[in-house]
C-alpha cells in the first residue's frame, strides 16, 4: 500500500476520523455532480419545458435574442 492511503487509514481510526469521511464523500459528491445539464426550463410564458428538443430550442431562441441585441430595450 502506498504511504497516502497509510495515512487516510490513520486518520479514519483517529478521532478526526468520522470529519474525514464526511469530507472525503462531499468531495465525491462534487465530484460526482453534472452541473452542465440542464433537466428543465421555463419559456416565455413561464410554461416548464422538460424536452431535450424544446429546451434546446428555447436555448437557441434566447441566445438569438441576447446576441442579436433584441433584448437590450428591456435595459
Amino acid at each position: 500500500m502506498s504511504l497516502t492511503y497509510n495515512r487516510l487509514y490513520q486518520k479514519l481510526g483517529a478521532k478526526e476520523g468520522e470529519k474525514e469521511v464526511f469530507k472525503l464523500a462531499r468531495a465525491r459528491e462534487r465530484k460526482t455532480s453534472n452541473l452542465c445539464v440542464v433537466r428543465s426550463i421555463k419559456d416565455e410564458n413561464d410554461k416548464v419545458l422538460s424536452e431535450d428538443a424544446t429546451i434546446k430550442k428555447r436555448w437557441q431562441i434566447y441566445f438569438s435574442k441576447l446576441l442579436n441585441c433584441e433584448v437590450m430595450e428591456d435595459f
